[in-house]
């Protein structure tokens, strides 16, 4: 008898969280209904070409960090190389001090000025202009860069002087790992510009025909390995499917806009409509202490029929 009281009071438990769930899903449905509704009436969007000037020029920046220049078979372009595809989601404020240098640096320079010089030198002022042009402020802690001398990250800082100074190297001509981006969509909203792109790695091979080019994700998942080609964009229209894609986010801040997070993107929309039910109703807490009822009531049901058992 005591068994089949602790069985009816776990299925009650079992329908009661299912209920539970239930009813917060229809609610927030509802909800988010009613705030889509709000959103569409006062939020004005407009969606941008992506050969726009202004979508280009806030993107050539991000991409520096696509550049096969800062691979080398030393140090594998660490920590600069494919810096946004490390995590899932980057926030402005946690995007390393070297990187913020480096954009800085890098944005002040253009690929043919950059050999004019056989020293360039910086004065600091230039790269807090840049720092504030590039994330709208310039607080900075000023260090020597930790790359290689061909790829604009051997910059050595002074602080005496509050210059940074480096030789302008030559890289030589062979045909490093590097990583592609194809915008796809680029939308403007009140407050900022959200743009979403494809992007994949891409390395070379050795075989038996000649020259290979490999397509990966950015996690380095090859996803094709094919006869070298110098067509790497059309390889991007392609194998689009299967690649990862990114959404850059620059926000509206005194008529400029500032690179403020980076995140990976899914299209798994089951997922996401999981994720945000759990972000929204907050299910986990209604499980997890559900689940501690349910676990309560087996050990006492498994210690009644134990009683039991042995009586």
């Amino acid at each position: 008898m005591k068994n089949f009281l602790i069985i009816i009071l776990m299925i009650g438990i079992i329908l009661g969280t299912g209920y539970g769930v239930y009813y917060e899903i229809e609610m927030k449905k509802e909800e988010w209904g009613q705030r889509e509704e709000t959103n569409t009436s006062t939020v004005q969007t407009k969606e941008l070409a992506i050969n726009d000037e202004l979508v280009t020029s806030l993107m050539e920046v991000v991409h520096y960090l696509n550049d096969g220049l800062l691979w080398d078979y030393q140090t594998k372009g660490k920590p600069y190389f494919g810096y946004w595809y490390q995590k899932d989601i980057t926030s402005q404020n946690e995007i390393s001090n070297q990187i913020k240098l480096y954009l800085a640096l890098r944005s002040l320079y253009k690929d043919d000025d950059w050999h004019k010089n056989d020293i360039v030198q910086v004065p600091k002022t230039d790269v807090e202009y840049a720092l504030e042009k590039l994330f709208g402020d310039k607080n900075i802690v000023h260090e020597s860069l930790n790359g290689t001398g061909c790829n604009y990250t051997n910059f050595m800082y002074d602080e005496q002087t509050g210059i940074y100074q480096q030789e302008s190297l030559f890289c030589g001509a062979i045909l490093p790992p590097h990583y592609i981006a194809q915008i796809e969509k680029a939308t403007k909203y009140d407050d900022r510009i959200e743009i979403i792109e494809h992007v994949a790695y891409i390395d070379f091979s050795e075989s038996e025909n000649g020259e290979n080019i490999n397509v990966y994700k950015t996690n380095q998942e090859k996803i094709a390995s094919l006869e070298y080609t110098d067509n790497e964009k059309e390889l991007l229209k392609q194998y689009a499917s299967g690649l990862d894609t990114y959404q850059y986010t620059f926000q509206l801040k005194n008529g400029n806009y500032y690179l403020s997070a980076i995140e990976k993107r899914t299209n798994d929309k089951v997922l996401f409509l999981v994720l945000q039910c759990f972000h929204y109703i907050n299910l986990e807490n209604l499980l997890f202490q559900n689940f501690l009822v349910l676990i309560n009531l087996i050990m006492n049901g498994a210690q009644l029929y134990s009683n039991d058992y042995f009586e």
